[in-house]
């Protein structure tokens, strides 16, 4: 079951205060982007180029502002505490918004970094202070801290004009997302799809099974780092088609047809089949025109599990017109995701054209979202179970 939705008053907690601007962030910056493209509009950046600024905001923005808001009111509720107070909370948006407007406005990366640094800092401190009685609480902070880390190398490597290190960064970043989201996946999946099918019993997966896709999924990095590209294809050929193997247990071709469990499953076969494709284009260099399998991976498995979380935290499902809503999120987020990869590879003539279809499909889900939680928060009967 979808939790209740929460309550209006602004700032009560990370929720309503970064969730709308997830969404914000995927409506403006793909649609910027594109329309820069096609239009062949200046872009008005000091120290990025166009692309590194998409790929910045999309991955360190999208992901990272998702992590704050999602982190520190799950982090509370798994803590039996009360999530972070109002001044606390003000303060970190203030940071965040610094960071944002560094971003775009600074002449200076110098003064992105230090506004990265600061953001960090403080969500971190925010987090030790919300998890402190939390038994996993390590593993969280752990993975908090190493996005930060590739965050700050990013824009270090630009700083000093090292191509090659903040390429690396930002295949890891994307990796570490990836695995990340998996691991959210492997607790979630389960769950939701036996609630919805109104099984007896657990979904499981084999022991050996889950132990051996645990182990290829944490040694991906090695096939970022290394030079030998039949390891490096060998390593994500094999963890994508273990995570596939995942999916049959948790009864993949019913628990699709569900919205809610549809979308898990959906997003969860992405990253796996985006991995079995990454495997294969060491090989076959077309598979990457148009960073086709990064946005598998990232347009596709990851944002809609993350547009999947957020409307299980914000949004109920109770009734038949909301049941649509989302629905037509699922719809035009995957729809969005399937043109943006298939295209460049299948048709690569109209790549160009096709990125007003693929843009606006993606962003249309995040938008119905936006007005969707904005129309709730402003009704006299938005509560919160929390």
């Amino acid at each position: 079951m979808l939790s209740k939705p929460l309550k209006s008053s602004f700032f009560s907690n990370s929720i309503q205060v970064f969730f709308p601007w997830v969404a914000i962030i995927a409506i403006m910056v793909p649609m910027y982007t594109v329309t820069t493209i096609v239009n062949a509009y200046p872009f008005q950046n000091s120290f990025f180029t166009l692309f590194e600024w998409h790929g910045f905001e999309m991955i360190f923005s999208f992901f990272y502002t998702f992590a704050m808001g999602y982190l520190l009111v799950a982090g509370a509720r798994w803590n039996n505490q009360e999530p972070i107070n109002r001044k606390e909370l003000i303060l970190l948006f203030l940071f965040w918004a610094f960071e944002q407007l560094c971003l775009f406005f600074s002449p200076h990366l110098t003064l992105l970094l230090v506004s990265t640094i600061l953001l960090f800092c403080y969500f971190f401190y925010l987090l030790v202070k919300t998890l402190k009685d939390y038994l996993d609480r390590w593993k969280i902070l752990i993975s908090i801290s190493i996005f930060s880390l590739c965050k700050v190398t990013y824009i270090i490597a630009k700083i000093l004009k090292d191509t090659e290190v903040k390429h690396a960064v930002y295949e890891l970043t994307t990796l570490l997302i990836c695995t990340l989201t998996l691991r959210h996946c492997s607790n979630l999946i389960p769950r939701v799809t036996k609630d919805q099918l109104t099984f007896s019993k657990e979904l499981t997966v084999p022991d050996w099974l889950e132990k051996s896709s645990n182990l290829f999924l944490w040694t991906l990095p090695l096939a970022i780092l290394t030079p030998y590209k039949n390891l490096a294809a060998i390593l994500f050929f094999t963890t994508g088609i273990l995570q596939l193997l995942k999916l049959t247990y948790w009864k993949f071709l019913s628990g699709i047809k569900f919205t809610m469990a549809g979308m898990l499953h959906f997003g969860f076969l992405s990253i796996a089949g985006g991995f079995i494709i990454k495997g294969f284009s060491y090989h076959f260099d077309f598979l990457t025109d148009g960073r086709a399998t990064l946005h598998l991976l990232l347009t596709g498995g990851a944002s809609i599990i993350v547009l999947n979380i957020m409307i299980r935290e914000t949004l109920s499902e109770d009734k038949l017109g909301m049941r649509i809503i989302i629905k037509a999120m699922y719809f035009f987020i995957v729809l969005g995701m399937l043109i943006r990869f298939l295209v460049p590879i299948i048709s690569p003539e109209f790549f160009i054209k096709s990125l007003h279809h693929s843009m606006g499909h993606w962003t249309m889900a995040f938008l119905i979202y936006l007005i969707t939680y904005f129309y709730l928060c402003f009704k006299k009967n938005y509560k919160s179970s929390l």
